[in-house]
């Protein structure tokens, strides 16, 4: 089209290299030209394209532009999808060399029709990373290629981004759907890991273990039970300053979802009843003092990522090391060291 246009001396006019003139007959010949150009457009293109220009079917500039717009689109995802198509040139088994470098050189026009007139070298660069980025993820990640290629401006740091969102996402459904498949059903009908305070055991409260006497320390003899004795002889490595175990209520109530979190300075660690929280989780057992002389046991340590809000606005993500997942603790704790 562009080469019948130039045949017929109005593409510079269609190209907005040739300006309307101020005076009246050159005016008019310009205005004639541009007839002409608008005219041999519509005849040229297809019926359903010119769905695309309507309401500007005497204006040959406009009608260009909007065709240009429908069918090469300036943006990242066009151009992604082109590049993949120039890499993904190979010979057929029917072609000569010379029609499979005609083919190479016909994407790399498309691929140079589809950038702006300020495009460089540098965003050449960031674009080649990016879609090597995308390429190499996985048939499972389809639905995160797809929408990256919806957004206006594509560069590495997005995407990286959205690679580290889309990790978390999946730790927490997969966390959450082995907290499900493995959680303790309780009266509720809420599925909720427990563990017993007397013997440590999962699965079941001190009101239920199977060994309730010596848990409870109310044995026939009306002595201490050998579980606190073993307490106190026992090292305890961790203690949880002024927070308190959850109670049999708040095991099966809706308010033990506790999601906020209390420094405290006489915590050596920071801890955490909610086991989906975490990433990476290892199993890790060790005794926690409560501020009662309770001491209760420690499930897993790992780490956890939050992405907070400071004024209604969301920052960046904030990653807390070491935190103990403490299933039988009523609080969330950081530990807060103070230096004098």
């Amino acid at each position: 089209m562009k080469a019948y246009l130039m045949r017929q001396g109005t593409w510079r006019l269609v190209a907005k290299k040739e300006s309307k003139p101020a005076t009246t007959v050159e005016a008019t010949a310009w205005e004639l030209k541009a007839e002409k150009a608008a005219g041999d457009i519509y005849l040229f293109v297809e019926s359903d394209q010119r769905v695309h220009f309507r309401g500007y079917e005497e204006d040959p500039i406009m009608m260009w532009n909007l065709l240009e717009q429908a069918h090469l689109s300036k943006k990242p995802g066009a151009r992604f999808n082109a590049y993949d198509d120039l890499f993904s040139i190979r010979k057929e088994d029917d072609e000569t060399l010379t029609d499979m470098g005609m083919r190479i050189e016909k994407a790399m026009q498309n691929i140079q029709n589809l950038r702006p007139s300020s495009f460089t070298v540098d965003q050449l660069d960031e674009e080649l990373q990016c879609m090597a980025l995308i390429r190499a993820l996985p048939e499972e990640y389809k639905h995160l290629s797809s929408s990256l290629l919806l957004v206006e401006k594509l560069d590495k740091n997005i995407i990286l981004q959205a690679f580290k969102s889309e990790e978390l996402n999946r730790q927490r459904a997969e966390n959450a759907n082995r907290v499900k498949a493995s959680g303790w059903k309780g009266k509720a009908g809420q599925r909720r890991n427990i563990t017993c305070w007397g013997c440590g055991q999962e699965e079941h409260t001190v009101y239920k273990c199977p060994n309730r006497q010596r848990a409870t320390g109310n044995g026939a003899n009306g002595s201490r039970g050998v579980s606190n004795a073993k307490q106190k002889a026992e090292v305890v490595t961790e203690f949880a300053g002024k927070a308190s175990a959850v109670s049999e209520y708040e095991a099966f109530s809706t308010s033990s979802n506790i999601f906020h979190w209390n420094t405290d300075t006489g915590a050596t660690s920071h801890m955490t009843p909610h086991r989906h929280w975490f990433c990476n989780y290892t199993p890790y057992r060790v005794p926690i003092r409560l501020a009662d002389n309770r001491v209760i046991y420690s499930q897993g340590v790992s780490n956890i990522v939050f992405r907070p809000m400071i004024n209604n606005q969301v920052v960046r993500d904030i990653e807390i090391s070491r935190v103990l997942h403490v299933s039988a603790l009523h609080n969330n704790l950081l530990a807060v060291l103070y230096l004098t």
